[in-house]
């Protein structure tokens, strides 16, 4: 976040070196230290160049803003004097930022400020800018330059640089320690506004000399005069565009290197669940402009869809209104279309929305796209913005690009769960479970600690599939599955070794906790009633237990085929028995 903490040392601040400024030029120019003539023609222009200018500007580090007016001042001010220049001066930035603020506050809603702040910040940047106009032409001798008692084609060599060193260093003296109370770090301020702004300010210096003996050579504001200023405009707004196409370029850089964090951060997220929240998070870091952020995607068990919200820090939830989101994101997965709800770029896809259902949106800014997987919606993701405006045209770009890595990583995670869980009972594939028994056998070798395994078999099995059916084996199978994922941790892996058997791999249990646990799953199978339609279905397991290094030191076959041991043990003890290996 851009640091702001508008204290009232801050305020007090502005406030004085505002008054101070406009409270002199008034006096100075109801009652003048020096004779001066109010050239009202040339004021204007003057006036117009550096309030044009400063539509022209540029950002610098996101605070500053830089724009070539100084040398439109220093022309005003060896040209028409102190006190009409500092007026210039006052006028152009007052008007700025007045506009600025209309636009911001009113028009785009871009950005709320404190009321104080609004109207104190254009009476600052003019009092401070008039005051540095004054200074620089009360303490060089401006007034004799303009009146023509100096030489002017050999003063305006060292007036010029002179006049602009006192108005930027005053200038920038007063407006960085303004931001320097917002909670900028003088540091930053120094190395990355003062320095290069003072460079970037001073760069046309030279042209300011040539403006200003043109208008005196001629004693009038002509055409000659009048070229040099088109051809100061024309220079000024290359600069801005190519400060705008560097903006837009940084900004480029930036989205495609969060991307790049974002693509190796979900594509690395395979459990379905963790990837919606990681997704969601993830898309609010990217896009910097969303508060609120919500993830509607299908999930496969449950044949529905499912949302997942999340709200940037700081933000009110209460703003972000679901049902709306939920609307727009069964309608963007049915169009699959992606909408904002601000304008689009000339030629970009996707669909400008107002409403949904009827229903006017909110108050704020919305977009969204589809997340599509061959050809198929799968799922949305929707943004919000409380900001009447908060979302640029090219961010419905970079949201898009953030659907193609969600569709990717959603499709990857289908993938795996399709080729690591058994689809009828939600246990892992055995072969899932060889390769974690093998690595779990190797990090209990290497760090010394214990593991377990349990073989778990049921009991007449077929009987039931015989009697019933194999639908009503199927859900026999799906329920004791279910008690066995209740009872296991999350670090455990549940895993269906055959067709009715399952297996568990236990890590850091030693045999006497993978007992106690097959103990509670044997007795909750044994009190379960399965209801199958009309039919009441009971079952038993049996339950073999081995445990690493106790049983089985070398291999992790040798210890499967001790818990087999240990199965085989418990099925001679009868039904629904714990069998432990023998040592």
């Amino acid at each position: 976040m851009v640091p702001k903490n508008y204290s009232a040392r801050y305020y007090t601040y502005i406030a004085l070196l505002g008054l101070v400024g406009f409270a002199l030029l008034l006096y100075l120019t109801v009652f003048p230290l020096q004779p001066f003539r109010f050239d009202w023609p040339s004021f204007a222009i003057f006036t117009l160049l550096a309030f044009g200018c400063k539509f022209l500007s540029f950002r610098l580090m996101g605070v500053v803003t830089l724009s070539m007016d100084t040398a439109v001042y220093i022309t005003a001010l060896l040209c028409i004097g102190a006190v009409p220049a500092a007026w210039t001066v006052f006028f152009s930035m007052y008007m700025k930022i007045v506009w600025d603020t209309i636009n911001r506050e009113i028009v785009t809603g871009s950005e709320e400020r404190p009321f104080l702040e609004n109207i104190l910040a254009p009476l600052f940047q003019g009092g401070t800018g008039g005051l540095a106009a004054l200074a620089a032409g009360l303490f060089l001798p401006v007034s004799a330059f303009v009146s023509g008692e100096m030489v002017q084609t050999w003063s305006v060599i060292w007036l010029a640089p002179a006049a602009a060193l006192i108005f930027v260093l005053i200038q920038y003296t007063t407006v960085l320690h303004k931001y320097a109370l917002l909670g900028y770090s003088w540091k930053n301020l120094f190395g990355q506004a003062l320095l290069p702004g003072l460079l970037t300010e001073t760069i046309l210096i030279p042209l300011a000399m040539v403006m200003a003996l043109t208008y005196h050579g001629q004693g009038e504001v002509s055409l000659p005069f009048i070229i040099l200023v088109a051809t100061y405009v024309i220079v000024n707004f290359i600069f801005k565009k190519l400060s705008d196409a560097r903006g837009r370029l940084d900004e480029r850089v930036k989205d495609l290197q969060s991307l790049n964090r974002m693509g190796r951060t979900i594509c690395s997220t395979l459990q379905a669940d963790d990837l919606v929240s990681v997704l969601a998070r993830q898309t609010l870091d990217v896009v910097e402009d969303a508060d609120s952020v919500m993830v509607y995607v299908w999930n496969d068990e449950t044949e529905e869809f499912e949302t997942i919200v999340e709200h940037k820090e700081g933000k009110d939830p209460e703003l972000f209104k679901l049902q709306i989101a939920v609307d727009l994101a069964a309608r963007t997965v049915a169009n699959k279309l992606p909408f904002s709800s601000g304008k689009l770029q000339p030629g970009q896809e996707g669909v400008r929305l107002t409403e949904v259902k009827g229903v006017p949106l909110p108050k704020g800014s919305w977009m969204g796209i589809p997340v599509q997987a061959e050809d198929q919606a799968i799922g949305s993701v929707i943004l919000y913005s409380a900001r009447p405006e908060g979302f640029p045209p090219p961010r419905l770009g970079l949201l898009q690009m953030i659907g193609q890595q969600a569709a990717v990583a959603l499709q990857n995670s289908r993938l795996y769960v399709l080729a690591t869980v058994d689809g009828l009972t939600k246990l892992f594939v055995r072969r899932y479970f060889d390769r974690r028994l093998s690595e779990e056998a190797a990090r209990s070798r290497r760090y010394g600690t214990v593991f377990s395994i349990m073989l778990l078999d049921f009991d007449d099995f077929k009987d039931i599939n015989d009697t019933h059916g194999h639908a009503v084996g199927d859900v026999v199978l799906r329920t004791i599955a279910d008690i066995v994922l209740t009872e296991v941790r999350a670090i455990d892996i549940p895993a269906r070794f055959g067709g009715d058997e399952f297996a568990i791999v236990l890590p850091e249990v030693d045999a006497k906790g993978a007992e106690q646990l097959a103990q509670r799953i044997v007795s909750r199978v044994r009190r379960e009633r399965i209801r199958s339609g009309a039919k009441v279905v009971s079952t038993s397991l049996s339950v073999g237990v081995a445990s690493f290094p106790q049983h089985a030191n070398t291999d992790d076959v040798a210890l499967v085929a001790a818990a087999d041991q240990g199965l085989y043990k418990a099925k001679r003890a009868g039904k629904g028995q714990v069998g432990v290996a023998d040592a």
